[in-house]
């Protein structure tokens, strides 16, 4: 399981991370906004 400590709002983080290549992922952020963006970048990004 990776875990990302940095800012996961920003596209440049989530590719670093190679979340194109997950199987899953788990969002769990202080509030539902950046839950709902993060969300939605992954699945950009995996599209």
């Amino acid at each position: 399981m990776l875990c990302i400590h940095e800012d996961s709002t920003l596209d440049q983080i989530l590719q670093s991370a190679s979340v194109s290549k997950a199987r899953g992922i788990a969002v769990a952020l202080n509030n539902d906004h950046d839950n709902l963006f993060v969300t939605m970048s992954i699945r950009t990004l995996n599209h």
